[in-house]
């Protein structure tokens, strides 16, 4: 905060803003060149979701050489230790090998169906990150309020990133220059969040993406480092907005803020 207060107006130089109809055709040209996309959301806006895919299938068809991979949370990995023997203090998955995409029979979706439906017609690999035996170890011995607890969530990207960093090794011997993206809430994927996946990918210079809709999120630092009535904060209206760092320190700014490209969406009609 104290970096971003001393810097409010070098920071607000240094962002960019890009309103209009093709703004995820121009992240997705922004994005050329990374290997590691951390693609972060407000859960259950439909306006969301659509603008997720739009985005996947906009890498996809703007990439086509390179084979498109995705992490989320939403999908579930297969079981492998009952819950009743488990406890918070001993509960561990180790990373797993030969992990399968998820499919339809393997995976219902039943969040944000149409845009899980709308991906594998369009052939993207899907992997799943959630472990609902560690969830039912939580629900178990913590009270509800614990549950989005900084212990809770760090515990969950802990048990990602360990799928992430095997999948990732296991993909790359076969394609080198894979293109991979998690998809998960803002509270996993902000770069200011306690434990946040980024940070265990710190060597991969993660691009950290947020999508939300009308409003840019409240998990961004410039909250409070700018003020909530700064014009960063205004909706979108009606047509998406793109905000992002530019300059040879873009990433550091994005690391500060917590995002490296913001992306507003307005509402469906």
């Amino acid at each position: 905060m104290y970096w971003l207060r001393a810097r409010k107006e070098l920071g607000k130089q240094r962002q960019a803003r890009f309103a209009s109809s093709h703004a995820v055709e121009y992240l997705s040209a922004s994005l050329a060149g990374e290997n590691l996309i951390m693609l972060g959301e407000i859960h259950h806006f439909p306006s969301v979701h659509q603008a997720v895919g739009d985005l996947l299938l906009q890498l996809k068809a703007d990439y086509p050489n390179r084979r498109l991979v995705l992490f989320t949370e939403f999908a579930r990995l297969p079981q492998v230790n009952p819950a009743s023997r488990n406890t918070v203090a001993t509960y561990y998955r180790r990373r797993p090998t030969g992990l399968k995409p998820s499919t339809l029979a393997t995976e219902p979706f039943p969040y944000a169906t149409r845009l899980f439906l709308r991906l594998l017609k369009a052939r993207i690999e899907i992997y799943p990150l959630e472990d609902a035996e560690q969830q039912q170890v939580f629900a178990g011995e913590m009270l509800p309020e614990e549950d989005t607890g900084a212990f809770v969530l760090t515990e969950r990207n802990k048990s990602w990133a360990r799928v992430i960093e095997a999948k990732m090794a296991e993909i790359r011997q076969a394609d080198p220059n894979a293109l991979f993206v998690v998809y998960a809430g803002l509270g996993h994927t902000s770069w200011l969040m306690p434990g946040a996946m980024p940070k265990f990918f710190a060597a991969e210079h993660p691009a950290v993406v947020e999508i939300t809709q009308q409003y840019p999120s409240d998990f961004s630092a410039l909250r409070l480092a700018w003020g909530a009535q700064d014009k960063f904060f205004a909706p979108c209206g009606s047509q998406p907005v793109l905000y992002y760092w530019t300059g040879a320190d873009a990433r550091l700014w994005g690391k500060q803020a917590g995002f490296d490209y913001a992306l507003i969406v307005p509402p469906l009609p």
